[in-house]
């Protein structure tokens, strides 16, 4: 049996302060989000509850550790008010940082995220937004706002303001600032359509953000974000189809700009995680132009490819020929191939 660390730790904290007893299992949370729901308790009152949310919403936006000071500055209370907040709470806390804090588990942030409505989420984000445009900014603020201010503008849906302070201070991002977009796509995807995040959508999300070669998509995505038609997206559609759709559109629209070795050597990979997204962007793209892009795949494929890639160009050529294009096989390709 699994048991997560953040629970452990609240276990093991609750033993020593003697707010758990060994011998009453009742008293127990029920794995994470029973400890998550402990802190939200209804006999809390509801202002109380709301203030409690907010604190530990914005650090669930924040993308690094901050101080207690950084806090306090953006929701406008007082430092010692966070700072005691923060050590009523310090089993949900990391410290990376002396002095700087940050929440010690994804799927705290998860959890509090579903949390906030739609409204609440774009309150806190506006607020957030206004202390990183202010001129008058401490040192840490001004730091976080050069690192993450294009983020947090597109999360807010201000797609233009966002995109332009990208464009000009990409040397002043964050160094993870293309694989962190992946977490802004599921974001809104998740959040922004008013969803909650399911557990496969969770499970999808924290494999995707591992994978190193990911970065490129990120980015496809984002330079693109403001023309995706997001609403062509069913509700009930899983958070990997409608990746790896975006994805295959952008890709389809950008191939030119792609190597033919790159492009060569991802498609006839099929364990590459971009392979088929990749293969069939590249169909949709012989089936919309005149010329074949990459010729060059077409050979490897007839010389090593898959049953799945040969398939492949049998679909490119009968749809080429439906359009009236040039066909990319001769009937001795069929008979060889049988």
């Amino acid at each position: 049996m699994n048991l997560e660390p953040t629970y452990l730790r609240y276990i093991y904290d609750g033993l020593i302060n003697g707010s758990i007893h060994p011998e009453n299992a009742a008293e127990l949370p029920d794995g994470l989000i029973g400890m998550y729901e402990e802190a939200f308790d209804e006999r809390t009152s509801v202002i109380e509850r709301q203030k409690l949310l907010r604190r530990f919403a914005i650090w669930a936006l924040l993308k690094k550790e901050v101080s207690a000071a950084f806090v306090a500055e953006v929701l406008g209370e007082t430092e010692d008010d966070i700072q005691e907040f923060i050590s009523t709470y310090s089993a949900w806390f990391n410290s990376p940082e002396s002095g700087k804090y940050q929440l010690y588990h994804e799927r705290l942030k998860v959890y509090l995220l579903q949390k906030l409505s739609e409204n609440n989420l774009n309150e806190l984000l506006s607020i957030l937004l206004k202390r990183l445009i202010t001129r008058e900014q401490t040192k840490e603020l001004k730091i976080y706002s050069n690192e993450w201010r294009g983020f947090h503008s597109l999360l807010y849906g201000d797609m233009k303001v966002g995109l332009k302070f990208l464009n000009k201070n990409l040397n002043k991002q964050h160094e993870n600032w293309w694989e962190i977009t992946v977490d802004l796509f599921f974001t809104i995807l998740g959040i922004g359509n008013n969803r909650k995040i399911s557990q496969d959508d969770f499970n999808f999300f924290t494999r995707i953000k591992s994978r190193s070669y990911c970065t490129s998509a990120a980015k496809i995505i984002l330079k693109n974000f403001e023309y995706i038609s997001w609403d062509d997206f069913k509700v009930d559609s899983s958070s990997e189809t409608r990746f790896h759709y975006v994805l295959a559109e952008m890709m389809n629209k950008r191939f030119e700009k792609f190597t033919a070795d790159f492009a060569c050597k991802v498609i006839l990979d099929e364990t590459h995680y971009l392979s088929y997204t990749m293969a069939y962007a590249w169909k949709y793209h012989c089936w919309t132009n005149d010329n074949i892009l990459y010729p060059e795949i077409i050979e490897e494929i007839k010389k090593k490819g898959s049953p799945y890639l040969r398939i492949l160009l049998r679909q490119i050529d009968g749809g080429r020929r439906m359009l009236n294009q040039s066909p990319i096989f001769k009937t001795m390709d069929y008979e060889a191939d049988c």
